[in-house]
């Protein structure tokens, strides 16, 4: 697998070069996550990236859920596209339920979900230290123009 992955970008960057373009990105964050999961693979089995990959997943909808809740509190008057069917029920039970999941999936799996969660909670000042870098990197705009 490792090498089909090797021979894969190989063909790309042929490509590209073919095409006068390079590989570069403005985004080092896919370079970041594409090498993560790499190492992932190399250490590990497909079944380990989709245990972890769940509970990313689920732990994406457990905080969307908590954000619904949190901008009905902080921001009452704001105008919303769309409505929440059955909110709160329907919103409260599905937060519930992924909690239930999060907390479960980190009781019974010893060995993915820790990595998941350490890998989780690492990726925060990593994402941090990108924008403060990239901000750092943008010409200052003036007030007048």
């Amino acid at each position: 697998m490792f090498y089909r992955g090797l021979l894969g970008m190989f063909f790309m960057w042929l490509l590209a070069r073919g095409q006068g373009l390079g590989l570069a990105t403005r985004y080092p964050a896919m370079h970041a996550w594409r090498s993560l999961v790499g190492v992932l693979f190399v250490l590990g089995s497909f079944q380990r990236v989709i245990a972890m990959l769940s509970f990313f997943f689920v732990a994406n909808y457990t905080i969307s859920y908590a954000s619904l809740f949190v901008l009905r509190k902080k921001e009452p008057s704001m105008p919303r596209p769309y409505r929440a069917w059955g909110y709160p029920w329907t919103t409260g039970i599905a937060l519930a339920a992924s909690v239930l999941f999060l907390v479960g999936s980190i009781l019974t799996d010893r060995k993915n979900a820790p990595l998941a969660l350490a890998i989780l909670v690492v990726s925060y000042p990593v994402y941090r230290i990108l924008k403060w870098v990239s901000q750092r990197d943008e010409p200052a705009t003036s007030p007048s123009g």
